[in-house]
C-alpha cells in the first residue's frame, strides 16, 4: 500500500469515501465504496466506509465555500474517529478490534445542521433506496428507461423495494426498525452498521444445509 511505502508502516485507519449518494442494505454488494471497507478489515486494518445523503458530485478546489456540505460531512467523520481514538484502551490499543470495520451512512439534514446529527447504531439489513435486480432485457430497468437507453441484453439494475421486475422476481421489504436505511429515512441520525469481512452463514442456517447434504459432505 502507498501508506507503508510514505511512512513504513501500516495505516492506522483506512477511510473509504465518502461516497455520492447513500450505501445501505442489499446494494452494499455492489459498493466500491462498501467494498474497499471489507478488503481493509480483512487486512486486520482499521476500516470505516462512508456514504453521504447528497448524490452531487463534489468539484474539490479552492474556491469551495466553507459552508458547504462536504465539510459538514468531514467534521461528522472527524467526531466518529475522535470518538475511536479516545477510547482506545477498549480494543487493546487499538481504534476498533481486528476484523471488524463499520458501515457509516450520514442522512439528509439541513445546511449548518451536521454539527446537530447524532449517532445510530444499525443493522445492514435488506432495506435500500435502489435494490438490485436482474432484468432478462436491461431495457426494461426503471434506470435504463429514465436515460432512454436501448440495451436488449441481459443485466443487473436497480429498481424500487416492493416492486416485481418483468422476468417476475419479488423484491422484498425489510421495515426492521433497526435496518440502516430505515434509520436514514426517519433522519436525525447517522448509522453506523459494525460488519466482519467473512460473510459466513448463521450457525442455524448452516445446520439446515448440513442436514439437507449429510449424505455427501462431511
Amino acid at each position: 500500500m502507498v501508506a507503508g511505502k510514505k511512512w513504513q508502516v501500516a495505516p492506522d485507519l483506512v477511510i473509504s469515501g465518502p461516497n455520492e449518494g447513500n450505501n445501505t442494505g442489499l446494494i452494499n454488494a455492489s459498493s466500491g465504496t462498501f467494498n474497499n471497507l471489507l478488503y481493509a478489515i480483512n487486512r486486520n486494518l482499521p476500516a470505516i466506509a462512508v456514504s453521504d445523503y447528497a448524490s452531487t458530485p463534489v468539484c474539490w478546489s479552492s474556491n469551495l465555500p466553507a459552508t458547504h456540505r462536504s465539510y459538514e460531512v468531514a467534521d461528522i467523520v472527524l467526531r466518529l474517529v475522535t470518538a475511536l481514538a479516545d477510547k482506545r484502551d477498549f480494543a487493546g490499543g487499538l481504534l476498533m478490534p481486528l476484523g471488524v470495520g463499520i458501515n457509516v451512512n450520514v442522512p439528509d439534514f439541513a445546511e449548518g445542521a451536521g454539527v446537530h446529527q447524532q449517532f445510530k447504531f444499525t443493522k445492514i439489513g435488506k432495506a435500500t433506496a435502489h435494490p438490485p435486480a436482474f432484468y432478462a432485457k436491461f431495457s426494461d430497468s426503471p434506470v435504463a428507461v429514465g436515460y432512454g437507453l436501448d440495451l436488449p441484453v441481459p443485466g443487473v439494475s436497480l429498481t424500487e423495494s416492493g416492486s416485481t421486475t418483468p422476468g417476475g422476481s419479488f423484491i422484498p421489504e425489510d421495515d426492521a426498525l433497526t435496518s440502516e436505511q430505515n434509520v436514514l429515512n426517519a433522519r436525525g441520525f447517522v448509522t453506523l452498521s459494525p460488519i466482519e469481512g467473512a460473510p459466513q452463514a448463521r450457525p442455524f442456517l448452516e445446520d439446515a444445509l448440513r442436514l439437507k447434504l449429510k449424505a455427501i459432505a462431511q
